[in-house]
């Protein structure tokens, strides 16, 4: 089992991370797709994550932004972004210049290979919240009701199309909110995710959607959105015995 999965990002960007891995590795039995609800709807670290840390290259790039032209909700993406993209491509020193000057006097490779060997521990997880346990709430009880972007719901299905294409199967997965977001979460908004989700699985008959939004207990989160290292291992054993016929 593989987990190509990074912080911050939407399907718009997991579109090209899964694309890449295809053409990289060849296609794996099931793709199992899993977003908090929160990026549905907001694009956040687009560019300060994966255009920044080069992770799509620039013809998919190029790609991406012409295509977020045509959607009127795509404004993270489209502003300023022929200046940007440049800026990026270069390695422009306005927005590299600060993580050189803060390399300088710093031993990079004793603290990166602190890094490696701390996801090696870890089996790849990086984990942001390491919190015993948070009953805050996340961004979901802000809420009032769901509706994705347009330019997300296209790469959502796009990405399941191109797994259909090269017969992956696809399972859609809910990721859980902590009890305290779940219990503040308005009932407007759960009804709305349920309902995208249901048209999902109706518009793909053939894959399999977990449309319900869900919650595990406080304990098991690092902060107020992400699990703690016991609610990845939770999460992880929910997955295998949910599927033991993929994940034997």
């Amino acid at each position: 089992m593989y987990n190509i999965a990074l912080g911050g990002i939407t399907p718009i960007e997991n579109y090209y991370y899964l694309k890449e891995y295809f053409e990289n590795h060849g296609t794996p039995e099931t793709v199992i797709l899993s977003y908090g609800a929160h990026h549905f709807k907001v694009i956040e670290t687009f560019w300060s994550r994966s255009v920044y840390f080069h992770r799509i290259d620039n013809s998919d790039l190029e790609e991406l932004i012409k295509i977020s032209y045509e959607y009127d909700d795509a404004k993270e993406i489209t502003d300023n972004s022929e200046k940007l993209s440049l800026q990026y491509r270069f390695y422009s020193v306005s927005k590299y210049g600060k993580a050189l000057l803060n390399s300088l006097g710093k031993d990079r490779i004793e603290i990166n290979d602190d890094m490696y060997r701390y996801v090696q521990s870890n089996r790849g997880r990086g984990y942001f919240g390491t919190m015993e346990s948070c009953d805050g709430l996340g961004y979901e009880a802000t809420f009032d009701s769901f509706k994705p972007l347009k330019i997300i719901d296209y790469y959502f299905r796009k990405t399941i199309d191109m797994c259909l294409d090269k017969g992956v199967n696809v399972i859609v997965e809910t990721l859980p909110l902590n009890e305290e977001t779940y219990n503040a979460c308005s009932n407007s908004f759960l009804d709305d995710y349920n309902n995208y989700m249901n048209k999902i699985q109706k518009d793909y008959p053939n894959i399999t959607v977990n449309s319900s939004m869900w919650y595990l207990d406080n304990g098991l989160f690092g902060d107020s959105a992400h699990l703690n290292q016991r609610g990845a291992e939770e999460y992880s054993k929910y997955i295998k015995e949910k599927y033991p016929e993929i994940l034997e």
